[in-house]
């Protein structure tokens, strides 16, 4: 009889426990604001961005830009930081032209930090683009990442002996091999790209990319 109460009791305690977690959580789903798209950012000029759905975060500087499914999230303050960059409907390089653009119409500076990857395979994609090219990907659209006064060490490096070849010639190898859907290559790219991270450790390197006005002007004055 009393293990029947008392077993009563218990069921009762977690009853009412679980009513009132339940009342918390529907408040606060209730208190808490849901995403909106916006059609306006500020005094930003956003038509570089017309070809997105722009959906703004609550209580926060950060937009989700979509077409199809997430292109990136960007946080605009001082700066315009791109928290990450997808493929959607779009491809990468279109959506960081636009983002580029957007930022240029409004005089921002923009920083980034490639934590791009292979996720299928753990493959740090930017340390094979510095393999295969001494920058990475987002060097080519005017992002500086402290590799640019040290070229001449990162050429040095890349050309210096590695397996039957060099370190370059074997990184562009494997990376053809492996989409073209070889996938024995690997191990030896997270190998390959194991020794690139050591190189890198005695440069100013640390994956964060800043594009500025100051990039802009004289990217503009060598064309």
């Amino acid at each position: 009889m009393l293990t029947e109460l008392f077993s009563g009791l218990v069921y009762f305690k977690s009853n009412s426990m679980d009513s009132r977690e339940a009342r918390a959580a529907r408040m606060a789903k209730m208190k808490r604001p849901s995403a909106a798209i916006v059609h306006q950012i500020g005094h930003y000029d956003i038509s570089a961005l017309r070809d997105f759905t722009i959906t703004s975060v609550p209580g926060t500087y950060t937009y989700i830009l979509t077409h199809g499914r997430q292109c990136a999230k960007i946080k605009i303050r001082e700066h315009l930081y791109v928290d990450s960059l997808h493929k959607c409907g779009h491809r990468g390089s279109f959506t960081l032209r636009q983002l580029i653009e957007f930022a240029e119409q409004n005089d921002l500076d923009m920083e980034l930090e490639d934590a791009s990857t292979l996720e299928e395979y753990d493959i740090d994609l930017a340390l094979l683009k510095i393999a295969q090219t001494g920058n990475t990907w987002y060097g080519k659209y005017g992002f500086r990442n402290g590799l640019e006064e040290r070229q001449a060490e990162v050429h040095a490096f890349l050309q210096s002996p590695y397996k039957d070849s060099t370190y370059q010639v074997k990184a562009i190898e494997w990376a053809d091999r492996l989409k073209a859907g070889d996938e024995s290559v690997v191990e030896d790219l997270k190998e390959l790209c194991q020794h690139v991270a050591e190189f890198l450790k005695g440069l100013p390197y640390t994956g964060q990319h800043r594009r500025t006005r100051r990039t802009r002007r004289t990217r503009r004055a060598r064309a």
